[in-house]
């Protein structure tokens, strides 16, 4: 989890936080809490593909370019896989404003929200609210806002 920021890992600890990430893609955030027994189950808000992405991932694996590629390309199908597992992790596979005006009932759950360089970093729609206005929304009253900005 080197890809995110440092206070990510402090938080891990504390099983009674509701966690959110905001288009985790394949990041190793949401995988390794699931990991972790007595966690609630995340919520992600991604609006890629994951079975495609899943898709490209074991087509290249079958390419069987070497063993470092090979075992990079399996953890990362592992990620994909626990991202779409309705188990383990709420997803909604949207992008954040249309999941913040569709679903109700994520709004103030969120003890921690993590952003680590998603919709925050490459957002530029200047007629939509500031996505950092969106996560916030996100967040309870005393909630944590992470982002890689």
């Amino acid at each position: 989890m080197t890809d995110y920021h440092s206070e990510v890992f402090d938080l891990l600890e504390d099983t009674s936080r509701q966690y959110l990430e905001v288009d985790c893609g394949l990041g190793a955030f949401i995988p390794s809490l699931v990991q972790r027994k007595g966690h609630k189950k995340p919520i992600v808000i991604n609006p890629a593909n994951f079975e495609i992405l899943r898709d490209m991932l074991v087509y290249a694996r079958n390419l069987d370019i070497n063993k470092w590629v090979n075992n990079r390309l399996e953890i990362l199908i592992r990620r994909a896989d626990i991202i779409m597992d309705p188990n383990v992790v709420d997803f909604i596979n949207l992008p954040l404003q249309e999941a913040v005006g569709k679903y109700p009932r994520i709004l103030g759950v969120a003890n921690v929200v993590v952003d680590n360089f998603g919709p925050g970093y490459y957002h530029d729609n200047k007629e939509s609210q500031p996505i950092a206005t969106l996560e916030r929304k996100l967040l309870r009253s005393n909630g944590i806002l992470i982002n890689g900005l």
